[in-house]
């Protein structure tokens, strides 16, 4: 596909995991020592449901420089997490991908199934938090990046800390840097640092604004 998609769920999507008996594990276009572990990719959406199968992180890679199959999609997950009365903001390490970017935090691809443990581990990997101060909701929405080759499920968060203990105790890592940003001033963070935003970032703070997240409900 080209250009950019977006659906808004009423209700969770049916997600099914399509098993093939050869799994894509290398496709030989990786340099020496690059990760190319396990990923779901996205074969079909609607707005009821979402067909993945398994695929590697080499395919990704590969077609983001162009040599690799026509448009795919690989399933992400974006939390939209709320501390207190703010969201979480993380800037990418420069040695990660996509690094100095700016996005709602915690973000990965999507290893397995179920999507309620990836973002789990998203979140005590790349936030610092225990799994017992997260609360998880639905995924309320999905963004097609295309020129990203994404497919990004959007999730609301809720970590059960305050923002003082949380910012005190955060370890820089995939995230360098982390801001937990009121609502009513994410719009002006986000133009301060238009430059270095991911696609999915201002779709997200549009939902934040119209209240299709309910994190604040």
């Amino acid at each position: 596909m080209r250009g950019n998609a977006s659906i808004l769920w009423s209700s969770p999507p049916a997600l099914e995991l399509v098993p093939t008996p050869d799994p894509e594990v290398d496709i030989g276009a990786l340099s020496d020592g690059e990760w190319n572990g396990s990923l779901l990719r996205v074969t079909q959406f609607s707005e009821v449901s979402l067909t993945v199968v398994p695929s590697s992180y080499g395919h990704l890679a590969a077609a983001r420089r162009g040599g690799g199959p026509s448009d795919p999609l690989f399933l992400a997950v974006t939390g939209v997490t709320r501390i207190g009365e703010g969201l979480v903001l993380g800037k990418r390490a420069n040695d990660v991908t996509d690094g100095g970017i700016w996005e709602f935090a915690p973000s990965g691809g999507v290893q397995r199934l179920p999507i309620e443990h990836q973002i789990l581990t998203e979140a005590t990997e790349e936030l610092g938090v225990s799994v017992d101060s997260l609360s998880i909701g639905s995924p309320v929405a999905l963004f097609v990046d295309s020129s990203a080759f994404t497919a990004d499920l959007i999730i609301p968060l809720r970590v059960n800390l305050s923002v003082a203990h949380f910012v005190s105790t955060f370890v820089p890592g995939e995230y360098e840097r982390v801001e937990v940003v009121r609502a009513g001033q994410v719009e002006a963070f986000l133009n301060h640092n238009s430059a270095d935003l991911s696609a999915v970032t201002p779709f997200i703070s549009g939902l934040i604004d119209e209240g299709k997240l309910g994190i604040f409900q």
